[in-house]
């Protein structure tokens, strides 16, 4: 495990950072509920609400991980430290993948 994390057998450990950089493999990515949402070139734009560190503001997220939808069309846009929450109706410009652009609505 530790020649994964790139640590040298014979190495001295930190055992509080180990115990730090641990716990984050296990966290959960924040969410974020975000309206007027884009995609334009892998990047999610927006205003979210309750960012945990720029409160509500328009932002520009990191490269998109993966974009999925539940069976209500509600968008969770995972990057990789943070999930986008965009609702049905949330969308500034749908996404082509969009359930609502699909023939039966």
């Amino acid at each position: 495990m530790f020649e994964e994390m790139g640590i040298p057998p014979n190495s001295e450990i930190n055992y509080k950072d180990l115990a730090k950089i641990m716990v984050e493999l296990f966290e959960s990515k924040k969410e974020v509920i975000i309206k007027d949402a884009e995609i334009d070139n892998g990047i999610l734009r927006g205003f979210v609400y309750g960012h945990s560190k720029l409160g509500d503001t328009n932002v520009r997220s990191s490269s998109i991980e993966k974009v999925t939808f539940d069976d209500r069309a509600t968008a969770r846009v995972e990057t990789k430290n943070t999930v986008y929450v965009v609702g049905p109706t949330g969308w500034k410009v749908r996404p082509d993948d969009h359930p609502f652009n699909e023939s039966s609505f």
